[in-house]
């Protein structure tokens, strides 16, 4: 197609422009080059904040962006890529390049979901909607899922986000922070997700929920559980806290078979104060 571009994807170049130089305000912003694009992730972001005359990095993150709040429908095989490899949380970024405005949008929500379904054949995310609603429809009969994120986390023109650094700094890592947990907590069963349920654009979110999941991987928890009370238990006999490494011996009891040979001799009683 050499001598011409189509307008549509030439106006959604020149968003991914702006959209890069006001998200570098407050973060390092690295795109994806258009041979690594895969269709998902336009930019991957590692959040900043301003000390002094440091730009300190802190966590990282994913934009894709839109120039428009339409809805946004991914197919089983992004389902699949942002349910089980996504290792990064995922900020739908929306450009107008009339007013430099850039509005970013958590998707934190889809996990309600994607813990409950992990691979759909289709996701659609809806903008703007669902502000106050913690969980996602999903229909079971056609394996579809419908997440409405709400409104915008973070809503700037270029003017405030130059003069209000650090404010988005603070309003974008709970956030980050709390979907960190959830992609974690894919590798322990998917048997709870966390979330904001109130939150106002350019804010700090409140509401924190915890969603609970019932399916079969719950085994996953428990060969985690079974290290992380392990770790417990070493911490208390050091402290020679008796009380508690009693307690968490008790527990150690309920899982023999994910001990490795520390927890198996605190349990034995080989180990102890």
């Amino acid at each position: 197609m050499g001598g011409k571009r189509v307008y549509g994807y030439r106006e959604g170049d020149r968003s991914e422009y702006l959209a890069q130089f006001l998200l570098s305000r407050f973060s390092y912003v690295f795109p994806s080059p258009r041979q690594e694009d895969f269709g998902i992730a336009d930019f991957l972001c590692i959040l900043a904040k301003v000390e002094k005359k440091l730009v300190l990095p802190n966590n990282g993150y994913y934009v894709q962006v839109k120039s428009n709040e339409d809805d946004i429908i991914y197919d089983k095989d992004s389902v699949n890529w942002i349910s089980t490899h996504m290792d990064l949380p995922l900020l739908i970024g929306v450009i107008d390049k009339k007013g430099a405005n850039l509005k970013l949008y958590s998707t934190s929500k889809i996990w309600v979901g994607l813990f409950k379904k992990y691979c759909p054949d289709q996701l659609t995310i809806q903008l703007n909607k669902g502000t106050d609603k913690i969980t996602v429809d999903i229909d079971e009969k056609n394996n579809t899922m419908v997440a409405q994120i709400g409104d915008p986390i973070l809503s700037l023109s270029s003017d405030e986000i130059e003069n209000q650094t650090n404010d988005c700094y603070d309003i974008l890592l709970p956030w980050l922070e709390i979907d960190k947990m959830n992609i974690a907590r894919r590798s322990i069963g998917r048997i709870y997700c966390s979330g904001y349920s109130h939150w106002t654009p350019n804010s700090k979110p409140t509401g924190y929920f915890n969603q609970y999941s019932m399916g079969p991987n719950y085994d996953k928890a428990e060969i985690d559980l079974a290290q992380i009370l392990t770790a417990l238990a070493h911490n208390y006999k050091h402290a020679k806290d008796k009380d508690s490494l009693n307690a968490v011996v008790k527990l150690l009891g309920r899982f023999p078979d994910y001990l490795d040979d520390h927890g198996k001799k605190f349990v034995s009683g080989k180990f102890k104060i």
